[in-house]
């Protein structure tokens, strides 16, 4: 009898201490609540409003051309940047050259959630209240572990 309920209080201490996780019970309290009380919850949105601004890129090509007079530059503005051409003689060669401006990409999105708001407590004494019921549960606890024992021993 003795070794069957040491093996129970051990089954049981394995039982209770492998139970579900301390997040799962707290997400199983706060659907309760919420539906006891549905005005805790409150459907919150955060809009997000950025700005991103991509660098430019540059590329330029090289063609051969003969009789152009040396160092020569002409610049072109376009909507989306500038074209430079550029003359060499030395090497009977023209060179272009593109410098596009930075693009602006917008993004905007809204993001909902569920914020539940928990309204202060009211009792000045709350705090004392949670110490007390600490207090008896411990003694409690530690008065069934004892006699327990006891019971297992005495047999």
């Amino acid at each position: 009898m003795k070794r069957l309920l040491k093996i129970f209080v051990l089954a049981m201490t394995l039982v209770v201490t492998a139970s579900c996780s301390a997040q799962y019970r707290a997400q199983r309290h706060m659907r309760r609540a919420i539906e006891l009380c549905p005005e805790l919850a409150q459907i919150r949105t955060h809009s997000i409003d950025t700005l991103l601004v991509v660098p430019g890129y540059q590329d330029i090509a090289r063609v051969p051309m003969e009789n152009v007079f040396q160092y020569d530059t002409l610049y072109l503005d376009t909507d989306h940047g500038t074209i430079s051409l550029s003359f060499d003689q030395t090497d009977s060669t023209i060179t272009v050259g593109y410098t596009a401006d930075p693009a602006e990409i917008h993004y905007h999105d809204t993001i909902s959630y569920t914020e539940v708001i928990v309204p202060p407590d009211q009792d000045g004494n709350a705090f004392w209240k949670k110490i007390l019921t600490w207090i008896l549960g411990v003694g409690a606890g530690m008065a069934l572990t004892l006699w327990l024992l006891r019971y297992a021993t005495k047999k």
